[in-house]
């Protein structure tokens, strides 16, 4: 593969200091954008990011309420189809029978396995674009395609029925290709980018925290648009109309994280670490997937031990991916299917869950961050670099510990969850497993400490795909077990997501803190 280079861009950008050591580039703004300049790029990814999780889940309760109406339309459809309704309608009543909410059960596994391909295929095209054309391009394509999802699902109701089925099946494609994740993940290495190591955990915290604002505005008003509105499509128009403004927005307001000089300072490292007819190969489409190939233990040259920690990290998200990934959609399913919850009910208890994430992202992560490091900082032992290596040890130690404590207490929370019978006590249950988001921050600050700047959003973009991997088994683990428990002990599959999930998280105090990242030792 050619690396010659225009003659207008043939300027040492770089040299003489190595490429992964350099500060943050200047960030590549699309406009001039007058006031707008005052704001960095860390500031003016908060509003995309919330308008985004806006645009994604305020169908949702509309779109479970739709499911399990086609569900019960077609089981009359076979069965007896004078009960149903001349409007299509199906009455609550008619919807309460066990077949019925095993079929549903089993669908709704099946909406999440299209969910976990979405997010396995969709991180590896991102991460791509994201490497190779920058993150605005990411952004764009992702927007595009859940634009696209909503215009579908308009169509196939103006469309005659022999069209219904195809376009209804395009929704459901590209909405698994631009769910919230997949978002977030975009939004998350565009922030790495731009911020120092030691305030990353507390700034992921804190978008994390602002999209879930975005979850509480979806929940509480999309199931409410849908009640009393009456029309089933105004939360498919709504959604549209932001994922058109957040494209405008990308396109005018938000400048580049990873700009042309280091996407090129990028590509050459890659060209120094393999042969040129191997580079060859990879420039195909293995190309997408090859960011999996950073996940590798790595020999240390000086001491000749191989570094484990980002394959720890990867089994780690692989196993909650697949035992925690299919939680909300199990939650769902039970008060949809046995406690017959109507949208803007099921909107509620999602706003909860949202509200809760919300303020434990946003503040309670960053509080304890700033609080517990000086004590971690004095715990720690001094390693024989300096100053700098009791900081890493004190920050990747508190990460790695937010993290256990988190999935414990989502874990211990949805077993509650699968005992309560009354909707209060089934609200308390989730409002406590809105208390253990702080995985996900501390985690992804994990990751990216392993490696050189360069590498970050490559080496998120693997991991997230291994998390895919585990949300695309986890539908069929899980939505297996649901399905088969849910009219005799539905609390089942809340005991095996907690085996899985504890595991995983036992599992990541293997991270040893010398392994991290360090400029003078790579």
């Amino acid at each position: 593969m050619s690396t010659q280079l225009p003659d207008d861009e043939r300027v040492p950008l770089l040299d003489p200091v190595p490429d992964s050591d350099l500060p943050p580039a200047p960030e590549s703004f699309p406009t001039s954008r007058g006031w707008l300049g005052r704001f960095s790029g860390a500031t003016l990814i908060v509003p995309l990011a919330l308008l985004c999780r806006v645009a994604t889940l305020i169908p949702t309760t509309t779109t479970f309420y739709i499911l399990h109406q086609f569900i019960c339309r077609r089981y009359y459809l076979t069965h007896d189809p004078a009960r149903i309704p001349p409007d299509g309608r199906m009455p609550d009543e008619l919807c309460a029978l066990p077949v019925i909410d095993e079929s549903y059960a089993a669908f709704m596994a099946l909406v999440a396995l299209m969910d976990g391909i979405g997010s396995l295929g969709g991180y590896a095209a991102l991460s791509f674009l994201a490497a190779r054309l920058g993150r605005r391009a990411a952004m764009a394509t992702v927007l595009g395609v859940g634009l696209g999802a909503d215009l579908a699902l308009i169509a196939s109701t103006l469309v005659a029925p022999r069209l219904e089925v195809p376009l209804f099946a395009l929704w459901l494609i590209s909405a698994s290709f631009s769910q919230a994740n997949l978002v977030a993940f975009v939004t998350n290495i565009y922030l790495v980018d731009l911020v120092h190591e030691d305030n990353r955990t507390s700034a992921l915290s804190s978008l994390a925290g602002w999209a879930a604002l975005g979850s509480v505005l979806s929940f509480s008003v999309g199931g409410t648009i849908t009640t009393r509105g009456g029309n089933l499509l105004a939360v498919y128009m709504v959604a549209g109309t932001l994922w058109i403004i957040g494209l405008l927005y990308v396109w005018l307001v938000l400048p580049e994280s990873f700009p042309k000089a280091k996407r090129d300072a990028l590509r050459r490292e890659r060209q120094r670490q393999v042969t040129p007819g191997r580079w060859r190969v990879l420039s195909g489409p293995a190309a997408v997937l090859a960011p999996l190939k950073h996940l590798a233990p790595v020999r240390d040259l000086q001491t000749g031990r191989r570094n484990w920690r980002l394959l720890i990290c990867a089994v780690h998200m692989l196993l909650v991916g697949l035992g925690g990934g299919y939680a909300v959609a199990s939650i769902v399913t039970i008060v949809t299917s046995l406690y017959q919850y109507k949208p803007h009910e099921t909107g509620y208890m999602l706003t909860a869950l949202g509200g809760t994430n919300m303020f434990v992202l946003t503040l309670a992560i960053p509080f304890l961050v700033r609080v517990l490091r000086p004590l971690y900082r004095r715990s720690s032992i001094q390693l024989p670099m300096g100053d700098d290596a009791e900081v890493v040890e004190a920050t990747d130690r508190l990460d790695v510990h937010i993290a256990f404590v988190s999935w414990v207490t989502e874990a211990a929370a949805c077993l509650i969850f699968g005992y309560m019978r009354t909707r209060a006590t089934q609200l308390a249950a989730v409002i406590l497993i809105g208390c253990g988001p702080g995985y996900g921050p501390a985690v992804r600050s994990l990751v990216a400490a392993s490696v050189e700047p360069l590498k970050q959003g490559e080496t998120l973009g693997a991991i997230e795909m291994v998390w895919g991997l585990g949300l695309f088994f986890s539908p069929l683990l899980m939505g297996s077990i649901l399905s088969a428990t849910i009219t005799s002990v539905p609390q089942t599959v809340f005991y095996v997501q907690a085996g899985i999930v504890i595991s995983a998280a036992g599992i990541l105090l293997l991270v040893r803190d010398a392994d991290r990242y360090h400029k003078s030792l790579n």
